[in-house]
């Protein structure tokens, strides 16, 4: 039984370890934008519509706007805007910091009893 309490225990740290991580590192968000490219006989405003990629910050900073990762110059700006999904990352990186949390002190619950019932046992009857 105490094997079994242990492994839920390591699994449930490097799940903790997981969520936490997830919460310090930067993604990537991908979005349409009309940017300015060479001017062409085929082309001669130049503008195309080309997948943009920005750099959003992590799910624990989530205060910095995004940044675009490539050096195009954009006419009209993405729609959605990137990185709209940020507040969505922040709930799940709070949930299952705090389920993980939940879950290992549920490992340790039956710790206060056992103490209680050693203090009764160690209370030898006159």
């Amino acid at each position: 039984m105490i094997k079994g309490r242990n492994v839920v225990r390591v699994v449930l740290i490097v799940s903790l370890a997981l969520s936490l991580r997830t919460g310090f590192l930067a993604w990537d968000d991908y979005q349409n934008a009309v940017v300015q490219g060479p001017i062409t006989p085929t082309n001669p405003a130049g503008l195309s519509t080309e997948n943009v990629k920005f750099t959003c910050a992590a799910a624990m900073r989530a205060d910095t706007p995004p940044m675009q990762a490539d050096r195009q110059q954009i006419q009209t700006a993405p729609n959605p805007a990137p990185c709209s999904l940020r507040g969505q990352r922040q709930a799940i990186f709070w949930v299952d910091l705090l389920l993980g949390a939940v879950a290992l002190a549920a490992t340790f619950a039956h710790l206060p009893r056992r103490r209680a019932l050693a203090r009764l046992d160690a209370v030898a009857p006159a």
